[in-house]
């Protein structure tokens, strides 16, 4: 009895390491991409290649870069944008919500049109 509960202890303590380690290199990545791409300023080919590797297309890159650039990289009125990928990563999620948001249209017709209004 005993044997299992300080093997389930011990179970319970290599996962809370191994967690805390997940987080401690999680955090580490974050923190050099946050410093990698604040105020700066991408190319086009950066946009590109950063959309492709979160899996959006390569049309929704270029709308994003070109919106950005024509806006001089400003949010609202006189906010410059501070991290242009995390800007690219709210322009993906809301690219695929809104993809997900459309009616499917197949051809199909529901209406019954003999029966008057």
């Amino acid at each position: 009895m005993f044997s299992k509960s300080k093997n389930n202890h011990e179970k319970q303590r290599n996962a809370t390491l191994s967690f805390n380690t997940f987080n401690k290199i999680n955090k580490k990545e974050y923190n050099r991409v946050k410093n990698e791409s604040v105020n700066e300023i991408p190319d086009i080919t950066k946009v590109i290649l950063f959309f492709q590797e979160n899996g959006a297309l390569e049309i929704e890159a270029k709308k994003f870069f070109y919106y950005y650039d024509s806006k001089a990289w400003l949010i609202g009125k006189n906010i410059k944008m501070v991290n242009w990928k995390s800007g690219a990563m709210k322009w993906i999620l809301s690219s695929i919500s809104s993809i997900k948001e459309k009616p499917k249209v197949d051809g199909s017709n529901d209406k019954n049109y003999d029966i008057p209004l």
